[in-house]
């Protein structure tokens, strides 16, 4: 995930005023534009078919002043859709694209903005006293990707929320936060990359401990400099031992790893399940709980889908995999090297730590998940249990300016046994 990415703090071409305003780091309030688009011109996407989403669930205590301020422009709001802006994005990027919109009352500026702070992805924002959060195009660079919003995302979030809501929430203790709707500017795609938003549910979990994003568990909280993960070890009254450290490893791992791999041998999906969207309940008695959020990373084995969801219709040629084998690439680097590897080399610091015992953990939990009646279990098995690897090579990928053109390396499979 971004967040052990080499440069995953670059965001260019920020300044440094803008980035103290912006970076989540800096804990500020961050007021989104409320802007509204003629009707004939914006394509919205809902779980419930409602094209007023944002209007009625998200900011319904700016109904009227809506409705009084285009009236007082001579325009009728039922002819309009409210989109939501990052002000970075409103203050450079909007005018320069939209510019003949706005002169023609396509696309209406207000003086309403609705508060907002940032998550750890910088443009996915949670709003204030709100179930939701919003991830919004911000036309900067941050990793190897300018954090613009595609258009097939908009639409295929609420879609795939819609006819796997009750296939997705089935296991206890793992959840998948829906994105009950989304919208573009029904202009060429590269400019209507620039103005789009996805809403989805905030990710929250019943139960006791502390809720934290997954990336944060191997980085130091600032108060008091502690390892996030070995501070949950002490908090069990624990301690950091080898007995904790492997009970913990256990449960992680049971609690994560089954409910992704029965995804991809029932519907073909592998959910992004990386560090960056999972965010995990650490409670008592090494009680852990999951949600993984951001449904536009799928990979998705179309086949294998349509057996469970014969109409589904996918938009993005991005989410539909060549063939089982990506799927479950997709799930070995978001899950295997992403979040386990990068625990795993966590723990290795300790003297009484053997790596290879973690690893085996997790390759027991991996095989125990693979259910053998299912389809795909041959595939599954030979992948992520086979000699090798496959890792993205992100440094070497941004010395040679590769975005979409992964470069990668083979390396020693860290699970691998005789299938």
């Amino acid at each position: 995930g971004h967040p052990t990415h080499p440069l995953t703090k670059t965001k260019l071409p920020l300044t440094m005023e803008e980035v103290r305003a912006y970076a989540p780091e800096f804990e500020k309030e961050i007021p989104l534009q409320i802007m509204m688009i003629e009707k004939d011109h914006v394509v919205c996407t809902a779980m419930d078919g409602n094209d007023q989403f944002i209007i009625d669930e998200i900011i319904p205590e700016y109904y009227n002043q809506i409705r009084v301020f285009l009236k007082s422009l001579g325009l009728k709001s039922e002819d309009y859709r409210a989109i939501l802006v990052h002000p970075w994005q409103y203050d450079h990027t909007i005018g320069k694209y939209f510019e003949a919109w706005i002169a023609k009352k396509i696309l209406i500026p207000t003086p309403f903005t609705i508060l907002s702070k940032a998550t750890l992805s910088f443009r996915t924002m949670s709003l204030i006293d709100k179930p939701y959060h919003v991830k919004l195009p911000v036309d900067a660079q941050a990793t190897s990707a300018v954090r613009t919003v595609s258009t097939v995302t908009t639409v295929d979030g609420p879609k795939l929320s819609y006819a796997l809501q009750n296939m997705l929430n089935q296991y206890p203790g793992f959840k998948v936060a829906m994105e009950p709707f989304g919208e573009y500017a029904n202009v060429d795609k590269d400019r209507a990359r620039q103005l789009a938003c996805i809403i989805r549910q905030k990710p929250e979990i019943d139960g006791k401990g502390a809720t934290v994003v997954s990336a944060s568990l191997v980085n130091k909280n600032p108060i008091d400099q502690k390892v996030i993960v070995d501070s949950y070890l002490e908090w069990l009254n624990q301690g950091v031992t080898k007995e904790s450290i492997t009970t913990f490893i256990e449960r992680y791992s049971q609690a994560l790893i089954p409910p992704l791999i029965a995804f991809i041998q029932n519907y073909g999906i592998a959910l992004e399940a990386h560090m960056q969207n999972t965010v995990v309940n650490l409670g008592p008695h090494f009680d852990i709980q999951f949600l993984v959020r951001d449904l536009g990373g799928s990979r998705i084995d179309l086949e294998t889908l349509q057996h469970r969801v014969s109409d589904i219709k996918i938009t993005n040629d991005s989410l539909i995999a060549d063939s089982i084998d990506a799927v479950i690439a997709k799930f070995q680097h978001a899950v295997i090297q992403n979040q386990m590897a990068e625990l795993i080399h966590h723990f290795n610091q300790y003297d009484c730590v053997e790596e290879t015992e973690l690893f085996n953990i997790v390759q027991q939990v991996v095989a125990h998940a693979i259910n053998p009646t299912l389809p795909h279990a041959n595939e599954l098995k030979d992948i992520l249990f086979g000699p090798t690897i496959t890792v993205k090579a992100l440094l070497n990928m941004r010395m040679e300016n590769k975005v979409k053109q992964y470069l990668n390396i083979e390396l020693d499979n860290p699970i691998k046994k005789e299938v």
